[in-house]
This record gives structure tokens, C-alpha cells and sequence, in this order.
């Protein structure tokens, strides 16, 4: 990512911390409450100077109610959104397997052999993505199960 592009994503966290009436020091630990994140942290992020992690991404997105999209881009994607019987395997496998870093080759087993999710790959872009977004707890909210 280039230095212009760290600059809008900036801008953009800094439209999220206005629109929220915090300082960058409530921010920040507003965040992480554990771990707060300090000023001059947020500070680098705003200027564009340094790029939060993916991790500090999603929290900017959920604190601030907007999508990763926007921050990162600058453009509001449409809502991601999973059938719910599809959700329903993942969920299965992720009872099986335990934990979700696990669940992902299984996960390729449906992509291959499953004909609901053959049915859906036919009408949208990208449904192993989403399927993963679903499936990763960091990523999970962001994803709207939907009725088939």
C-alpha cells in the first residue's frame, strides 16, 4: 500500500473518531480496553504514516459502524451476505473440528462436492471468501446469513 493510499485510509479512521466526539487518547482506548492503543498510535494511522492491523481494522469498522470496505477503500460494498444453509454446514464443521483454523480444509470439501453451494457459486462472486469471512470469529459479523 502506498503512501497516498495510507493517507485516505487515515482520513477516513479520522472521520470515524470525529463522528464518534472522541480525542484520539479515548480512541484508541475505546479500541482495546485491555490494551489500549496509544495516542501517538493513532496519530501515525490518522497522518498515514502507519497502517493498523487487520485486527485493528475490524475494530475500527465495528466502533465506528462501517464496513472494512469503506476504510480501506473508500467505497460502502453491499452487505455480505451467506445462505443459511450454507452457514449451517460451516457451523457443523466448526462443531466437529473445534476451532475454525482447523475447519478451513473441510471447508474446501464443500466447495467441491456440496450442491447448495454449487447452486449459489453460480450467482455470486467470490463465495469461497465469504464462506471464510463467515467462518473466521474476527471476520463473522460482517456476515449476513440469509434466508435460501
Amino acid at each position: 500500500m502506498g503512501k497516498a493510499d495510507k493517507i485516505k485510509v487515515g482520513e477516513r479512521i479520522k472521520q470515524v473518531r470525529k463522528k464518534l466526539g472522541m480525542n484520539q487518547s479515548e480512541f484508541g482506548r475505546n479500541l482495546d480496553e485491555i490494551s489500549p492503543i496509544r495516542q501517538s498510535t493513532v496519530r501515525e494511522w490518522e497522518a498515514g504514516n502507519n497502517f493498523p492491523s487487520m485486527e485493528r481494522i475490524i475494530k475500527i469498522a465495528k466502533l465506528g459502524n462501517v464496513s472494512i470496505d469503506y476504510l480501506v477503500t473508500g467505497s460502502e460494498s453491499t452487505i455480505i451476505q451467506i445462505p443459511q444453509k450454507i452457514a449451517k454446514k460451516i457451523d457443523q464443521i466448526l462443531l466437529e473440528t473445534g476451532k475454525w483454523s482447523k475447519a478451513f480444509e473441510k471447508l474446501r470439501d464443500i466447495s467441491r462436492f456440496d450442491s447448495d453451494y454449487k447452486i449459489w457459486k453460480s450467482k455470486v462472486e467470490k463465495p469461497f471468501n465469504i464462506c471464510i469471512a463467515y467462518l473466521n470469529p474476527l471476520t463473522r459479523p460482517f456476515v449476513e446469513v440469509i434466508d435460501d
